[in-house]
């Protein structure tokens, strides 16, 4: 017949075999921040050996704040009887304990989920503190994110110039109409321009220099215009500007003040003296309509009206 107490104490050794391979290290602290014991984290891939930390308290380990931060939450978790959950990162280079031992380098990730201990009410409070290393999702996903920024970036912006392109200037001019107030007497001001004889510029010249133009063209208008407006490439050589709060006798005073930048500046291009115009039609947006389309195409009239009238112009619309 097989002795009980050997039986208990092959069982006893199994289980600290089985925690001892379980690739997540688990800390077990009592209510002072104390390393009671360290079992687990045999993946060195993902986690130090922390076996040499038992006995010592977290702000021996970590900076005040970090130690801090982790003491909050072992103590909720023993208050409340419930397990706590969040997401840390340490960088193991920067802690003296974790310095020339063996595992991951760089900043870490971890889900932590600590749970109370249940002990006898004479006992001291303990909680256990499971760590699974999340660096790789967590690269995976801010990988995505910027992918997904970039992606973004990409399909609302024009590719030569920088600028909005129309889809990116209606979007974010929507945006801008959304946090108006309804009783906002001034409503913003549009622009709407065209590079005068674009297309003898591209035959006489070629497209590389007509290129250039726009790009010109587009930094020009940028420096012209103040934070919070809008300035996009909304077609071949045509762009369009929103000013915010800006009343039409203003709005002309500055789309004049444009005409006359881009007239008065000289290009030397391929050891060529290149000059370029624009004409400009300006209108405001009025209270109660839907979008920015009308202004657009009541300015997009007043620039025809320009370029009809002599081109190098400002025209208000009617």
């Amino acid at each position: 017949m097989d002795n009980p107490n050997r039986l208990s104490s092959l069982q006893e050794d199994l289980l600290d075999a089985v925690l001892a391979a379980m690739p997540e290290p688990f800390f077990v602290y009592d209510e002072q921040g104390r390393y009671i014991d360290v079992l687990g984290g045999s993946d060195r891939g993902k986690y130090h050996d922390a076996r040499h930390l038992i006995g010592k308290t977290l702000d021996e380990v970590f900076d005040q704040k970090k130690a801090d931060q982790f003491l909050a939450q072992l103590r909720k978790a023993m208050k409340t009887g419930e397990v706590v959950s969040f997401v840390y990162s340490i960088t193991p280079e920067n802690i003296d304990e974790y310095k020339d031992k063996l595992g991951p380098v760089g900043t870490q990730w971890f889900e932590a989920h600590i749970s109370p201990i249940k002990v006898e009410a004479e006992q001291p409070l303990l909680a256990v503190w499971m760590a699974f290393n999340i660096t790789s999702h967590k690269k995976a996903l801010e990988l995505e994110k910027k992918l997904e920024k970039k992606l973004q970036k990409l399909v609302l912006t024009d590719p030569l110039t920088g600028l909005l392109n129309r889809r990116g200037f209606f979007e974010k001019t929507q945006l801008l109409l959304d946090r108006l107030e309804s009783d906002v007497c001034i409503g913003p001001a549009v622009f709407v321009l065209d590079i005068d004889h674009f297309k003898l510029i591209n035959d006489n010249h070629g497209h590389h220099v007509g290129d250039i133009i726009l790009k010109n063209l587009a930094r020009e208008l940028t420096r012209s215009l103040r934070t919070g407006d809008i300035v996009g490439r909304v077609g071949g050589e045509e762009f369009a500007i929103v000013l915010s709060g800006c009343q039409s006798e203003l709005a002309e005073t500055i789309a004049e003040r444009i005409r006359l930048r881009i007239a008065n500046q000289k290009l030397w291009i391929e050891d060529k003296d290149i000059h370029f115009t624009i004409s400009l039609g300006v209108s405001n947006y009025r209270s109660g309509e839907a979008d920015i389309q009308d202004a657009v195409r009541r300015a997009d009239a007043a620039m025809y009206q320009a370029k009809a009238t002599g081109r190098n112009k400002v025209c208000l619309a009617e």
